[in-house]
């Protein structure tokens, strides 16, 4: 699948554009380089996912197997501990009530795993238009009335919303390759705290 500059954010073409004008380059090569930066944080990733098959064999069948064959195109190493993962997740946080997906990419595929309360609200973002229309559609197949994604590069405008857990799978280390501190900027913005800390 192609993407142009046209189809992300456009806080997120105005924040790379920001960082590319940073590093002194010219407008020729401004344009040339803001494809290539959102090719190696975004469009290298789902190169060969395609979002109107894939919702065409979730209307077929919404089962298990479905979804971890489209997830398995996508990352492989999330099913090493899928089956475990939620449950170790909700252990130490509780099951949220509100949950926020944080660059999201295609991690709202592991919704079956989630088990989330049916009063759950689940809000994704990520900064790629054909992304969030595919998962809003996929929303909308799997009758997931609480869950909605948006179309927000969540560096440059993090979402204002308040929530009991926000995820930010393998997306970091895609942030500090583009700026350096910007997950833990990210984090006390929303007033979070990692795991990790």
């Amino acid at each position: 699948m192609k993407n142009n500059s046209k189809s992300f954010s456009i806080d997120a073409v105005k924040r790379i554009k920001s960082l590319l004008k940073k590093k002194g380059l010219a407008n020729k090569e401004l344009d040339k380089n803001l494809r290539k930066q959102f090719y190696e944080i975004h469009s290298n990733y789902y190169k060969n996912f395609d979002y109107s098959k894939a919702l065409l064999k979730l209307k077929e069948s919404g089962s298990l197997s479905v979804h971890e064959k489209l997830l398995k195109k996508y990352d492989s190493n999330r099913f090493i501990v899928i089956n475990d993962l939620y449950d170790i997740i909700w252990k130490i946080t509780g099951k949220p009530k509100i949950l926020l997906d944080l660059a999201c990419g295609l991690n709202p595929l592991t919704l079956p795993w989630m088990k989330l309360p049916n009063d759950c609200k689940y809000f994704c973002y990520d900064l790629e238009k054909n992304l969030i229309n595919f998962l809003n559609d996929y929303f909308k197949i799997m009758k997931k009335k609480g869950c909605k994604a948006f179309l927000i590069d969540v560096l440059a405008s993090p979402p204002e919303t308040k929530c009991d857990v926000a995820f930010l799978f393998k997306a970091s280390t895609c942030f500090e390759w583009q700026s350096p501190k910007s997950t833990v900027l990210l984090l006390e913005k929303k007033g979070l705290q990692s795991f990790f800390d």
